[in-house]
């Protein structure tokens, strides 16, 4: 309980509005946060909206991690769905996180386009924040991206978070805007390198890398470093076809340890 009510007291005590659970993707989690990767999947919805243009048929996905930051109080679950339509692909998610006490939620709207080596998207999302004897407030953000895909073996992208920095509350503190950078480098059917640079909520530069080694046509696995590589992380994939298994785990040398599992379908269609 002790290590719950400081979690309460950094957040209520922050200057400036910021998300204590950013991460809903277990690819993107086993990868140290690092958002560019091949093909795509539902959880492009939330942080990889580029890659909704690659969509090809519906896909319906489920996360759950329990005990976040080894607090058996916290959890943080997704839903999402993603499907083809005429001009490359779009999505819907919703998202929860925290426990009776404090919980963020999210829905999200997702979209992405694009043809040859230019692929672009968006969303449009709406948080809210609420916290028991401190109240509730909401907020609609907008997130950007684009991908440059110009061989079978580079890609290079750049995202663009909260654009639109609306308010949050009666404080008039404004929810900062992020941006990374990420370039890929694929050896096809074998792995991929990922590196990312980005602008964190207060402003500071950090760094994150991802490797992802296909070991069998069945199965990934994933690896990364996060947090200027103090952060580790990693995972594994199994695809079945019509389904695919995901686990994935974050280690912190300050929060400790946190775990995800996903399944994720592919529906006819």
């Amino acid at each position: 309980m002790v290590k719950i009510t400081l979690f309460i007291a950094a957040w209520v005590g922050c200057s400036l509005p910021v998300w204590a659970q950013e991460r809903f993707d277990p690819v993107a989690v086993s990868g140290g946060g690092v958002w560019i990767r091949q093909g795509s999947d539902p959880w492009c919805v939330l942080d990889a909206q580029p890659l909704l243009s690659f969509v090809g048929s519906p896909r319906f996905g489920v996360a759950y991690s329990p005990g976040v930051f080894e607090l058996g109080e916290l959890a943080a679950s997704a839903v999402t769905f993603v499907f083809p339509v005429p001009s490359g692909g779009a999505g819907v998610a919703l998202t929860r996180f925290g426990f009776d006490l404090y919980n963020e939620y999210t829905g999200a709207v997702a979209w992405g386009a694009g043809t040859g080596p230019l692929r672009y998207g968006g969303s449009l999302r709406y948080r809210r924040i609420a916290i028991r004897g401190y109240g509730s407030a909401g907020v609609v953000t907008a997130d950007l991206g684009g991908l440059l895909v110009p061989a079978s073996w580079f890609r290079a992208g750049v995202r663009l978070t909260d654009v639109t920095r609306p308010s949050l509350g009666g404080s008039g503190e404004r929810v900062p805007a992020g941006v990374n950078v990420a370039v890929m480098f694929i050896l096809p059917g074998l792995l991929d390198c990922s590196i990312q640079a980005g602008q964190d909520a207060v402003g500071e530069i950090s760094g994150s890398a991802a490797v992802s080694v296909r070991c069998t046509r069945w199965m990934l696995l994933r690896g990364g470093a996060s947090g200027d590589f103090g952060r580790l992380h990693g995972g594994i994939i199994l695809d079945g076809g019509v389904a695919s298994v995901g686990y994935a785990f974050s280690l912190d040398p300050l929060l400790g340890l946190s775990q995800m599992f996903s399944l994720t379908f592919i529906l006819p269609g």
